[in-house]
């Protein structure tokens, strides 16, 4: 992720990316609002491979200095129906690419599950702690102020999640 971060800066330039007032934010919301959804995603299987490798990697390695990890997966917003309210706080999804692609929450949500199989597969095989928050929060507007960010109410469901399944794990 830190190497698509430079890509953005590098792209887009620091302002667009480090936005205090939220106006990149605004301005994604509306062109991927105004914008038609496609319910097909590019092809995932290269990055599925990296984040398969990069998260055996550091098991391997965590596992080198004597330490235990813990991986959580990753909740969100994107489901196959989500209300006309939900969908117009969405603002991930879209691509610049001679106009604008933008993804449905049902495509979204559907690359998003196959990350997770994969955080959940390698909890099996490398003998990893998993919070699975993914099918733990609920996908709706009592955790997320957006695709992927909680709100307080979310936050607090989340140290919920998380410290009743380490506090069962670490006793």
């Amino acid at each position: 992720w830190q190497m698509v971060k430079r890509i953005k800066i590098a792209v887009l330039g620091r302002k667009k990316i480090f936005d205090s007032e939220g106006n990149t934010q605004l301005e994604w919301q509306k062109k991927r609002n105004q914008t038609p959804k496609s319910d097909v995603l590019p092809p995932l299987e290269s990055g599925l491979k990296e984040f398969r490798y990069n998260l055996t990697l550091i098991s391997k390695l965590t596992k080198e200095k004597g330490m235990k990890l813990v991986l959580l997966t990753q909740p969100s917003l994107w489901k196959q129906n989500l209300s006309e309210d939900e969908d117009r706080l969405l603002w991930f999804g879209c691509v610049e690419n001679q106009g604008y692609t933008c993804y449905s929450s049902k495509a979204l949500d559907a690359g998003l599950e196959r990350y997770n199989q994969v955080i959940r597969d390698i909890c099996v095989s490398e003998q990893l702690e998993c919070v699975d928050l993914a099918r733990k929060l609920t996908k709706d507007t009592t955790v997320f102020y957006d695709d992927v960010h909680f709100n307080a109410g979310g936050a607090e469901k989340t140290a919920q999640v998380i410290f009743s399944r380490l506090n069962n794990t670490f006793k």
